[in-house]
């Protein structure tokens, strides 16, 4: 390839680069639907339930027997938010009646996330606030979903 070919080549590429990221900057963000609302909270969910159920056995083996019951409602919001994440996702027609019951699910471990609200101010129990705030999310997209 002589120099002609690969200023040709480098150009023709930064062409596209630009033009690219320029349509990126154009295009307006799609809103998600009911189902891809709930799917981002479900898989939120899951990821800070993941964070906090970590927090908890921490705290839990250094003798703090006040995680016990966030740890609880954490691992059934996960148990739940999972089995609603995978029945959505397919479009399964029993996914509206398990986000009703996720809908309950994340109501109750908010509540015990909240159980250390306290704390929050204090940089405390961050991965609980975390958790509390997306549950609350999830409980909203799971009722707007089932409704």
């Amino acid at each position: 390839m002589n120099r002609r070919e690969i200023l040709a080549t480098s150009v023709g590429l930064g062409v596209l680069a630009v033009s690219g990221a320029v349509r990126a900057q154009q295009a307006k963000p799609a809103k998600l639907d009911k189902r891809g609302e709930l799917l981002a909270s479900l898989a939120e969910c899951q990821r800070t339930g993941e964070d906090c159920v970590a927090h908890c056995a921490e705290e839990l083996g250094k003798g703090n027997q006040e995680m016990a019951n966030c740890n609880r409602r954490v691992l059934e919001m996960l148990a739940v938010t999972r089995a609603t994440l995978t029945l959505a996702a397919m479009n399964s027609s029993q996914a509206k009646s398990l986000a009703t019951l996720c809908a309950q699910t994340c109501a109750t471990c908010k509540e015990a996330c909240a159980e250390h609200k306290a704390h929050f101010g204090h940089g405390m129990h961050l991965a609980c606030k975390a958790c509390m705030e997306a549950c609350e999310r999830c409980e909203a997209a799971c009722k707007a979903y089932a409704a």
